[in-house]
């Protein structure tokens, strides 16, 4: 009885041990996202968009500094409209340079701007449904997709590195049509 024991607690302790170096799964890091994400007052970062209308489909660079509800948007390119600042605030996208407007117009079948799509990246990274999680390799980045449900129609899909926790890729989609294409850069997290 007593052999039996001892082998019943070395295994329990071989075991035990294995699992220290285990990797996360996806669901974990998943978590770990989110309270960096819920953690952070503001989130800076940097995106190349697409987004397309149906008829047509428009290319540009943004930074954005500011949270799910209010923030400043700078578009740095196109060329032609680089350097305009765009004041996000309760949904509302006012955007002036040199007594210039900026068309922002709706996607087909959306409410949303396209300047209004990193909001609704981060309102969902906060508080959206987690419908999916799943460990990824994408353009050779180890990394855990998040599929999130916004509302009845619009969830988005977003790619994070599996090491820093950071949005690398992400996806709008709106009734099952992926309608902004999302590459980010340069993000970082700040309380506030």
């Amino acid at each position: 009885m007593k052999r039996f024991l001892l082998v019943v607690i070395s295994a329990a302790i071989i075991l035990s041990l294995c699992s220290c170096g285990k990797n996360k799964d996806s669901e974990e890091l998943a978590q770990e996202i989110r309270i960096d994400i819920i953690g952070s007052g503001t989130i800076d970062t940097k995106a190349t968009i697409r987004a397309d209308y149906g008829q047509s489909v428009y290319d540009f660079s943004v930074g954005y500094v500011g949270n799910e509800s209010e923030g400043l948007l700078t578009v740095l390119s196109p060329e032609t409209v680089a350097g305009v600042e765009i004041n996000i605030s309760g949904g509302e996208v006012l955007a002036d340079f040199d007594s210039v407007s900026l068309y922002m117009g709706t996607l087909d079948g959306l409410d949303i701007s396209p300047a209004c799509a990193l909001c609704t990246f981060i309102q969902s990274w906060k508080s959206g449904y987690i419908t999916a999680s799943k460990e990824e390799t994408l353009n050779d980045v180890k990394t855990v997709s998040l599929t999130i449900c916004v509302d009845d129609t619009v969830e988005t899909k977003t790619w994070f590195d599996a090491e820093t926790l950071k949005p690398v890729y992400g996806e709008l989609i709106s009734e099952g049509q992926t309608v902004l294409f999302c590459s980010f850069s340069d993000t970082s997290y700040s309380a506030g």
